[in-house]
Order: structure tokens, then C-alpha cells, then sequence
């Protein structure tokens, strides 16, 4: 049935001559204009209202296969149909994929034909009245060297087999797997021209000029995927007739699924510009007395005071009246040398550090400006008193710093979860991709770092530049707790003696560990300032589940105000998640075993509130 498991082995006499039919460009020999000659206008008709339904289709990706292989099953009068596309998310584009295709098998008489079929009519019999859906989902993936798709792809050209299980590339375990049994299959690359894939939104409905000769050569398109039909019904092969259909619906798929992609990326365009007008609306224009004032206050005896103890655990940054706060970042940047290992001035930084407040929204309970400086100042302890640098190389423990100012800018006070619950902006741009906020805030941040004005690693090299970007990215995206979880492991296997400065990876989980350990800051504090923040976090919580209520939904008892319980819950989350980090990173970084202990004390103090 659906081709991709066995590498190309060979192929049949009947491959053979097709192929030796078939131009580099990928479609037959016998033309666009012969395909047209050889159809008839009833068929036409039919397969413009075919393309009617597929074009109407495109807001949906999903959507657009399901009228493709319906289409493809009906025009050629066959059981099966599938689309293989080029799975795009690899720069190498030696993958395709299949999400949809058709089973007919069981609708109709198999092979010989019905008497009809002497008509020479292409239409697939009708189904019964109430027949189940022919349309089955799958996600299948495999490498463009294996099966008749494959091969297919490989050599851009048409090709046909009789026999299915004569052709040494066909792989059965589908049919075993699916109870389908494959006879005959005609496989068409799908193309689409490299001036289609650049059109504009407003060429979306434009069909654009042929690109291909006589010969039906594609003198400049690129492939995209494969079109595959399966089992003739009114006959026991595919004829030329066939191959003609075949070749020029493969036209229309292309360009509908071409069209497809761009709607989508105008979607994702208007939600980026969206969320950018809506991030716009906190960032005001910075005044330059503000920037001033940022490096100028931490001489003044008020910000000198609001600073003492600074280097402790036991520091709480939420103490800092919020008109030094932005000083207070500046300070720790300065005396862990960053702004010195930047080469840029403080014009420039204090910039940046006002542009990063003003990316935290006030009204957010939790995640706002002061629990970014309260994961900053920890990152600063590991850097200025944990000796960090003996593990990391200075520009990773910088960027570590700096990446913890905007791990979370532009948070909303809900987590990732209610971005899919509420469909979200957010959601419908990187929840994809997971980590849904995370992408967010790296998202913003990176803007942040390329705009006139703040681009505060500007003064780097070329190659600096690249990694340092590369390491703020790691950093954020590993603020997901989820992400946490998964690499845990990896953490665990590189405790001393096993840690080698000298192994990138190993530097890497280390970074994503820190991270982790600073977002949880609340737990390496007295009990005093640890158990006033955590009420701030139950705020935000309960917060969101009064939301989650107005959407019908019922949240997780955390979330509940009329459920929740800190003390128990606390102490689940500090023996799962907080406690075994933070033994990690004592292990790791032996100097942060204050803060391990400071955790230990947190659990105690949580436990006499049973």
C-alpha cells in the first residue's frame, strides 16, 4: 500500500521503460499539451470542480490533502491515494511525509471491471449512500531512498508498477499492518514552481504561467512531493491515459498546496504583527533621562543602601524600590564584568535594561519585572559567588545573566496549557513547536537584541555574535519545566567526576540546569521572604483558574482557589521538582550548597504548616 520501508533495489521492465520515458524535469514524455489532448471535456470538467473543492480547502493544511487524495481516488479510479511531501523541516529535504490517504477497497467490486468501464469513463464507482469515511489519518515518515515514493523523488520522474509485490522496492508491512492488499501503483512527483513559492499574498489565487516545455520538463520548479495512486479499480494497470490524469492533476496539487503554505504564512504573519502591536502598546518610547539615571543612581547613598547584601542567598530584590530596580541590573551586570566583556557602553545597556522592564507587564501578579530580577540576581550569585566561571566559559555564564532578565517577557500570568485552552495568539503561533511561552519570550528578547539602540552584543565578533545568540536561546526555551523533565537525565549522568569543562554538551545541561534552579528562586530564600512570594505565585495561579472557569473548564486543584492547599502542594513540588535540581546543582557547582540547604529548610517549614 503506502510506500517507504525498503531501499532501492532495483526495478521492474515495466519501471524501466516508464522511466527512460521520463524527463529530468519529471513529467512524461508525451507533453502538457498531448496530457491535455488525450482528455476528455467531460473529465476536464470534472477535475476543474475537483480543483475547486482542493482550492477552497487551503485555509487547512489537513483539509487540502483530504480533497487531494479524494480527488485523486475518484479522477483515476482507484482504491487508495496518498500525498508524500517534503518534509520541510529539515535543511537537508531527504524525508517525506504522509498525513492522509484514501481506502475505496471496500466499497466496490474488486478487478475485473464493471461493465461500464468500457466507456472509458475515469470516474471511481459511487459509494453506498452511508459508507464510512474513506478518508484514513496516519503520520508516516521516511527517507526519500526508501520505497516506489522514494524512488520517485529521488529521480523526480513518473513511475508505474504492475505488480506491487514483483518490485523489489515495495515494502508489504503496510499492507500487512493495514489488511490492504497493493496490485498496481502510480507514483507522479509533485512540483511547483520556485516563482510560485516567492508569490505575494495578493498572487494567492493567480496561477501562474506553465514552467515547463513541450516536453512537460520543469525547467525551474522544485519538488515538493509525491502523488501516489494505488490499485486500478477498471483495470488491472495504470495505461497512458492514467499517466496523462495523473500528470496533470499533479499540476494543481502543486500549486494548491503551494497556495496552502502561503496562506498559512500570511496567517502566521498577521499574528506575529498582532502580538508585536500588542507588545508595542507597554514599550513607550525610553527617555534619554531614564537612561542617564540608570548608570547614574548606583553612586547615590539611597541605591547603596538598597543594595547591602547583594552577594547573599538571603538578598531579596523585591526590597528594591522599583525607580532603582533597573539600576539594580545594571549594578549586577557591571560587577560581573558583562558590560566590560560586551565592549558596549552604558548608554547602550541601560537602554536595553529599560527596554526589558518595560516588556513585563504590570498588572501580571507573578511573572513580572521583579520576579525577572529576582532570577537575575540569582544568576548573578552563581557567576560573582558560586565560581560558575570554573565550569563555564565567561561568555556562557554571561549569557546565562543576561538571558535570565527576559526569560519570561511579555508573560501573560497564564501558562502554556490555557494558551491551548483559550487559543491563544501564542498558541497558534509556537504551540507547534512546544514550549509555547518560552518561544514567545525568546522571540522578544531577540528583537530586543537586533533593534538600533539596544543591541547590546552588537560589538561582538561574528563568531561571538552567533553563539551568544545561540546560547540565550538555549537558555530561555529551557526555562519550559517540561523540558526540564526531559533532560534530567542527561543532567545526572554528568555529576563529577563525569562533568568535562571541556565537553560542550556537559556545559550545556549545566546552563539549563541554572537556569532551572534561578527560575526557582522562592526556595533558596529565609522562610519570611519564601513564603511571601509563593503566596504572589497562588495569586497568579488562581488567577488563571477563575479563567479556566469561564471557559467550562475545571482546573487543577493548584489552580482552584476553592481546592487549592499550599502546604502539601509546596511540598510535592519541592521533593519532585525544586529539591533534586538544586541537589543537582550542588553537586555540580559545589559552592551553591547554601542554596540546597536553604531548600531543605523551605521543606521543613512547609511540613509544620500539615
Amino acid at each position: 500500500m503506502l510506500q517507504g520501508g525498503k531501499p532501492n533495489n532495483g526495478a521492474s521492465a515495466r519501471d524501466t521503460e516508464e522511466a527512460a520515458t521520463a524527463t529530468a524535469g519529471g513529467l512524461p514524455r508525451l507533453g502538457i499539451r498531448s496530457s491535455m489532448e488525450m482528455l476528455t471535456p467531460h473529465f476536464l470538467s470534472e477535475l476543474l470542480e475537483a480543483n475547486s473543492r482542493i482550492f477552497a480547502s487551503i485555509e487547512d493544511l489537513e483539509a487540502t490533502l483530504k480533497e487531494i487524495v479524494l480527488a485523486a481516488t475518484n479522477l483515476l479510479c482507484v482504491e487508495a491515494a496518498t500525498v508524500w511531501m517534503i518534509d520541510e523541516s529539515t535543511e537537508s529535504r531527504d524525508y517525506l511525509v504522509a498525513k492522509v490517504w484514501t481506502d475505496n477497497s471496500g466499497s466496490h467490486d474488486s478487478f475485473p471491471p464493471p461493465s461500464s468501464s468500457s466507456s472509458g469513463s475515469t470516474s471511481a464507482p459511487s459509494s453506498a449512500p452511508n459508507s464510512p469515511s474513506p478518508i484514513k489519518t496516519f503520520d508516516k515518515r521516511v527517507h526519500i531512498s526508501q520505497g516506489l515514493a522514494g524512488w520517485c523523488a529521488s529521480n523526480r520522474s513518473l513511475v508505474i508498477v504492475d505488480d506491487a509485490y514483483q518490485d523489489p522496492r515495495f515494502n508489504s508491512e503496510a499492507d500487512v499492518a493495514t489488511g490492504f492488499k497493493t496490485r498496481s501503483m502510480l507514483s507522479v512527483p509533485i512540483f511547483v514552481s520556485k516563482k510560485m513559492k516567492d508569490m505575494d499574498s495578493n498572487s494567492l489565487w493567480d496561477v501562474p504561467k506553465a514552467e515547463t516545455n513541450e516536453e512537460g520538463q520543469h525547467s525551474d520548479s522544485e519538488l515538493i512531493g509525491v502523488l501516489q495512486f494505488i490499485n486500478k479499480i477498471t483495470a488491472p494497470s495504470f495505461n497512458q491515459k492514467d499517466q496523462a490524469v495523473a500528470v496533470m492533476f499533479s499540476l494543481y496539487t502543486g500549486i494548491a498546496l503551494n497556495n496552502s503554505a502561503t496562506y498559512r504564512k500570511m496567517v502566521q504573519a498577521q499574528l506575529h504583527a498582532k502580538v508585536a502591536m500588542d507588545l508595542l502598546t507597554y514599550h513607550y518610547k525610553i527617555d534619554d533621562s531614564d537612561v542617564a539615571l540608570t548608570s547614574d543612581l548606583i553612586k547615590e547613598p539611597q541605591f547603596i543602601e538598597a543594595v547591602e547584601g547583594i552577594d547573599q542567598w538571603c538578598f531579596n530584590p523585591y526590597n528594591v524600590p522599583i525607580h532603582l530596580t533597573p539600576s539594580f541590573v545594571f549594578f549586577m551586570f557591571r560587577e560581573i564584568g558583562l558590560i566590560d566583556y560586551l565592549r558596549i557602553d552604558a548608554a547602550t545597556m541601560s537602554r536595553y535594561i529599560l527596554m526589558a522592564q518595560k516588556g513585563y507587564r504590570s498588572e501580571v501578579l507573578y511573572h513580572n519585572w521583579y520576579h525577572a530580577i529576582c532570577v537575575t540576581h540569582q544568576a548573578y550569585l552563581l557567576v560573582k559567588t558560586c565560581n560558575l566561571q570554573r565550569f563555564l566559559t565567561p561568555l556562557q555564564s554571561f549569557m546565562l545573566v543576561l538571558a535570565a532578565l527576559t526569560h519570561d517577557v511579555d508573560h501573560r500570568g497564564t501558562n502554556n496549557a490555557f494558551q491551548r485552552i483559550s487559543e491563544s495568539e501564542l498558541a497558534a503561533l509556537y504551540s507547534s513547536e512546544g514550549s509555547t511561552l518560552e518561544r514567545h519570550h525568546l522571540a522578544q528578547t531577540m528583537c530586543m537584541l537586533t533593534s538600533k539602540g539596544t543591541d547590546i552584543l552588537k560589538n561582538l565578533d561574528q563568531f561571538e555574535h552567533y553563539e551568544a545568540l545561540s546560547l540565550i536561546r538555549h537558555v530561555i526555551l529551557a526555562t519550559d519545566l517540561a523540558t526540564h523533565f526531559e533532560r534530567i537525565s542527561d543532567v545526572q549522568a554528568i555529576v563529577p567526576p563525569r562533568f568535562d569543562r571541556q565537553n560542550t554538551t556537559h556545559q550545556l545541561h549545566l546552563m539549563a540546569l541554572c537556569i532551572t534552579c534561578c527560575d526557582l528562586y522562592q526556595f533558596s530564600k529565609p522562610w519570611a521572604i519564601a513564603r511571601s512570594i509563593v503566596d504572589m505565585i497562588y495569586q497568579e495561579f488562581h488567577a488563571q483558574g477563575d479563567l479556566e472557569k469561564k471557559f467550562g473548564r475545571s482546573p487543577i486543584a493548584m489552580m482552584d482557589r476553592d481546592r487549592s492547599n499550599a502546604p502539601p502542594e509546596q511540598i510535592s513540588f519541592i521533593d519532585n521538582v525544586a529539591l533534586p535540581a538544586y541537589r543537582l546543582l550542588s553537586l555540580l557547582v559545589p559552592d551553591s550548597q547554601e542554596a540546597y540547604s536553604l531548600t531543605l529548610s523551605i521543606r521543613e517549614n512547609w511540613q509544620r504548616q500539615l
